[in-house]
């Protein structure tokens, strides 16, 4: 095919196409009257790192506005190690506690904290990194401090908007923590998104439905 041709064939091409793209934009503004599918709460909203760690730790806590009670904590627990899962799977959802920015001894600050109170006393730390990477020792510190609060019953979850190993935590000590139950790395997509689609299957109210939808493709656009 020489080059007239082809620029021919592609010319003939986008002619055949335009209409069906001008048909697929009105029908579009039409159904949007609706749907509105290009409306998004987050495009107003830009979130930090901070406030993404708070929308999460309303999302887990069983007292959070969501008024899902317990149901979201209980999804996140399918991201835990089996083993952990099924320890914190038997803890009331009256024992869970969850904290952001919660300070540490070393004066650090821990991005979300779930704690369960009790007899049954466990401790989940969230180190929320969408963008940034970690100060130094950071993750090491946090782990030295999650087993002081409750020895053994623990678990670090570093979660990470690229699918790479933390810098603050050798190699070693994440190994054994691994080894342990007591280290995870997550990632935003696909663990965290997965997470909310099922949150959003069980979810009974639509107001929280419609911002689990957002709050999707918000992290599959930006993070």
């Amino acid at each position: 095919m020489n080059e007239e041709s082809y620029k021919e064939k592609l010319s003939g091409f986008y002619r055949d196409l335009m209409p069906k793209v001008q048909y697929f934009e009105h029908f579009k503004k039409i159904a949007d009257r609706e749907i509105a599918s290009n409306f998004n709460c987050f495009n107003f909203i830009q979130p930090n790192e901070l406030k993404l760690s708070s929308i999460i730790a309303d999302l887990l806590n069983p007292d959070g506005t969501h008024g899902q009670k317990d149901l979201f904590l209980r999804l996140f627990f399918d991201l835990l190690p089996e083993s952990v899962a099924e320890i914190c799977r038997q803890i009331p959802a009256c024992n869970w506690q969850v904290d952001i920015e919660f300070s540490t001894h070393k004066g650090r600050r821990i991005d979300l904290l779930i704690q369960a109170n009790g007899p049954s006393k466990f401790v989940i730390a969230i180190e929320n990194k969408p963008w940034a990477i970690e100060q130094e020792n950071q993750l090491k510190d946090y782990a030295e401090f999650i087993d002081k609060l409750c020895k053994d019953r623990n678990i670090l979850i570093y979660l990470a908007g690229r699918d790479e190993e933390p810098k603050s935590l050798d190699e070693h000590l994440r190994n054994a923590l691994k080894e342990q139950g007591r280290f995870e790395l997550l990632n935003f997509n696909p663990h965290l998104i997965n997470w909310l689609q099922a949150c959003r299957q069980q979810c009974q109210a639509d107001k929280v439905r419609w911002f689990l939808k957002d709050f999707s493709e918000y992290i599959c656009k930006e993070i």
